[in-house]
């Protein structure tokens, strides 16, 4: 038995990654106006590098939010990696400035600062997990503390 074929409504595939990528950008508009629009805007600047043979990772990122959304309106993070055991794992110290946002927990609040430690401990090519401490001194979701520790387990699971 054979069965009838047509070819298909959808247009042909172009293998161009610029045409590609423009339409993706062109898709992602719609969504974008619609956050500016419902929670305000913002913008973010990171910055890491790789020095000493990639043995040592100094990075700083900083952000600004608009409106209501976002727990910290300012930030401002500096840390440094440090890739030990033939570059799989890293032992990391990171610090961290943040203004809260008043739009979302009112005005009054102190700036929040954070500390942490982490190490991330590559398990597999694809499988790691990361256990870290962090200290948080005027903790902007804990108004009530002068200072607090939190301790947390990250896994990453890359398919």
């Amino acid at each position: 038995m054979e069965f009838p074929t047509q070819s298909s409504p959808y247009l042909p595939l172009s293998n161009d990654l610029n045409r590609l990528m423009v339409q993706v950008m062109l898709a992602l508009i719609p969504g974008a106006l619609c956050m500016i629009w419902f929670f305000g805007w913002g913008v973010l600047f990171n910055y890491s590098a790789s020095i000493n043979g990639d043995t040592l990772m100094p990075f700083i990122r900083g952000g600004y939010a608009n409106d209501g959304g976002s727990l910290l309106e300012r930030s401002v993070s500096v840390g440094l990696g440090y890739n030990a055991v033939g570059g799989r794992d890293q032992l990391g110290v990171a610090a961290n400035w943040g203004r809260p946002n008043e739009d979302s927990f009112g005005p009054g609040l102190d700036d929040q600062y954070t500390f942490e430690v982490y190490y991330r401990l590559q398990i597999t090519d694809q499988f790691a997990l990361t256990p870290d401490i962090q200290y948080l001194v005027d903790p902007a979701q804990n108004p009530t503390e002068d200072s607090l520790w939190v301790f947390g387990l990250r896994a990453r699971l890359a398919l």
